[in-house]
């Protein structure tokens, strides 16, 4: 399982939600097809045709307009999560979904964190049987500008070799993170009090280092804040606020971290908090 599937697993269930069926159910019927547009943004889907070990690679283009927005898996207090539902897929299984770099952007007196521009989200499957696979995706996600409306859609893609997928799908991967193995030196420690965290990265520069963080089911965190550290140490040091934290308080908490600094960005999926 690729480090951003375990980050999207690891925070899916972040704030109490409606299950996406009863969602989708409020909001209407979809018509299945592989795209699908509305007001602010257009979506296609696109999957490859099985390779040699059994894996249909493929991609959820979302295409912005001009001045809208959609969130990442963590999107902060104002946004919508994306629940993205392959489980209607045919002679395919083991779905992970992959993110690229989110921004964090205003909305109101909030911070939301997700994309401001045309976005593609990679995804890869395993092949159940040897019948011909097709993935079905059910949606809902968020899209904003002034306001914010949810879209729900039912997608459908047959795998294809052409050209236009094979493009689609190498774009979305080429926008991912690097993915990379466990990281020494990373420490994040709750305070005493258990009100906060704080992340210490020794290999990260002090001046462009940002990160962002997601917490497992029944967690919410504030947004990163720099701090200077003791002594000039080397690295970059952050707090964040725990906004809510399930009981027993506690209990044993991994949190994903995602550090960007310049143009490189590493993920480091289940960081382990140390209690006080």
């Amino acid at each position: 399982m690729s480090l951003i599937s375990k980050l999207s697993r690891l925070v899916r269930a972040l704030r109490p939600a409606a299950p996406l069926a009863l969602l989708l159910g409020l909001l209407g019927p979809a018509t299945a097809a592989s795209e699908f547009r509305q007001d602010g943004v257009a979506l296609r889907l696109v999957a490859l045709p099985p390779d040699a070990a059994g894996r249909v690679r493929g991609a959820l283009e979302i295409q912005l307009e001009p001045g809208w927005k959609t969130y990442w898996i963590d999107p902060g207090p104002a946004g919508l999560a994306p629940q993205l539902d392959f489980s209607r897929s045919e002679s395919l299984q083991a779905f992970d979904v992959e993110y690229p770099v989110p921004r964090r952007f205003q909305e109101g007196d909030l911070t939301s964190v997700g994309y401001l521009e045309p976005v593609a989200l990679p995804f890869e499957a395993t092949s159940a049987s040897p019948d011909k696979p097709l993935v079905r995706l059910d949606l809902l996600i968020g899209v904003c500008r002034e306001i914010c409306v949810p879209v729900q859609a039912s997608l459908t893609a047959e795998p294809t070799a052409g050209l236009s997928a094979q493009a689609a799908v190498a774009a979305a991967r080429a926008a991912l993170p690097e993915p990379v193995p466990p990281i020494a030196g990373w420490t994040a420690r709750s305070s005493p009090d258990g009100r906060s965290l704080r992340i210490t990265l020794p290999d990260a520069s002090p001046h462009d280092a940002d990160i962002f963080v997601a917490a497992p089911a029944g967690w919410s965190l504030g947004q990163p804040r720099r701090v200077v550290l003791a002594g000039e140490a080397p690295g970059a040091a952050f707090d964040i606020a725990i906004e809510r934290r399930p009981t027993p308080a506690g209990m044993p908490l991994a949190i994903a971290v995602l550090l960007t600094s310049g143009e490189s960005a590493r993920l480091s999926p289940s960081l382990i908090v140390e209690q006080p």
